[in-house]
């Protein structure tokens, strides 16, 4: 018999603790193998306990979220999932936790929500398998500059999901402030959750940053997917657009990816950072037919899914550290 995957869940509530015990054990193959109401404790139990993933609030007494997450990855790496509620004024530490090393972050499962609770379990199941480091901000081996891209680009597509909010924070935080070409993302956030992202987003970047709500004209700064609808070029505007979910995906990287290749050709570079999944690597391969360059994350991403993807099926022209993408930009832009 396969053993149960072993939990550690993290809230300073007593209730909210309950709760989560009961949605995890639900199905039999996962069990709650401890709890902690604060970060100190997590610290502690993270180390003797060695579970499999570890549920984290991120406002909580003593020791809060963001500092756990930065000692259990620096101590005792393991899978971390933020579990949190839907408050403004909690989404952008969300991020931040994911930022400094958690995996995901999942909304906490309100009482009778099955569809929620089941989306809990599926995350948790899947972070299980996912292998973390000591130090996921620490210093990266250097790798040889690559040549230099031919044309100039008008728009970057950037198409990512889980362990995502950190990689793209990592790349908009070395793109200048004069950068013209408009940045365009997708990232698989929770509905509700599109504002907290633009919110976390500006905190590291030097362009403005907007969550694209209705069609805008192609201009500096940085456009983002709205909650639970896609995101594509058309003409010389961003709009989003309700079409059904691809491959259970909306927005999709596909979706953007492909409209760049249709209607920009050459002058669109399409990017996929870290991820589970599949997303992105046919409209990749799309824009490398018309093209675009296309980048993959290399294997040093959170979550070698989407890369993985895309550098496998021949899709990214090139594959890059997360800490060199930033370069590539700028010499995109400026080559004539």
């Amino acid at each position: 018999m396969k053993p149960k995957l072993r939990v550690l869940v993290v809230d300073d509530s007593e209730v909210c603790r309950d709760v989560l015990r009961e949605i995890i054990e639900a199905e039999g193959d996962m069990m709650v193998v401890g709890e902690a109401e604060d970060g100190e404790h997590a610290v502690e139990r993270v180390a003797t306990l060695q579970p499999d993933v570890v549920t984290l609030d991120v406002e909580m007494p003593r020791v809060d979220g963001l500092r756990a997450v930065e000692r259990i990855m620096a101590q005792s790496p393991v899978p971390i999932l933020v579990v949190t509620a839907k408050a403004a004024n909690r989404g952008a530490t969300a991020f931040e936790a994911v930022r400094r090393g958690a995996l995901d972050l999942v909304a906490k499962p309100a009482h009778g929500k099955d569809a929620e609770a089941g989306a809990l379990r599926r995350t948790i199941r899947l972070l299980a398998s996912v292998p973390v480091m000591k130090h996921v901000s620490g210093s990266r081996i250097a790798i040889a500059r690559p040549a230099p891209i031919r044309a100039q680009v008008r728009i970057v597509g950037i198409g990512a999901s889980a362990g995502g909010p950190s990689a793209i924070a990592a790349v908009l935080s070395k793109v200048p402030r004069d950068f013209v070409p408009c940045i365009a993302i997708v990232q698989h956030v929770l509905a509700g959750f599109a504002d907290a992202f633009s919110d976390f987003l500006r905190a590291h970047a030097s362009l403005p940053v907007h969550v694209v709500r209705k069609p805008v004209p192609l201009a500096s700064g940085v456009f983002i997917a709205p909650d639970d609808a896609h995101l594509r070029a058309r003409g010389d505007t961003l709009e989003p657009f309700a079409a059904p979910p691809v491959d259970g995906h909306r927005p999709s990287a596909d979706v953007l990816f492909e409209s760049l290749a249709t209607v920009h050709g050459s002058r669109a570079l399409g990017i996929v950072l870290s991820g589970m999944g599949k997303d992105g690597t046919r409209g990749l391969a799309a824009m490398r037919r018309a093209g675009a360059e296309t980048i993959a994350q290399d294997s040093s991403a959170a979550i070698d899914g989407m890369p993985r993807s895309a550098r496998e099926s021949g899709a990214a022209s090139r594959v890059l550290p997360v800490a060199d993408i930033a370069d590539a930009l700028v010499r995109a832009t400026r080559r004539t």
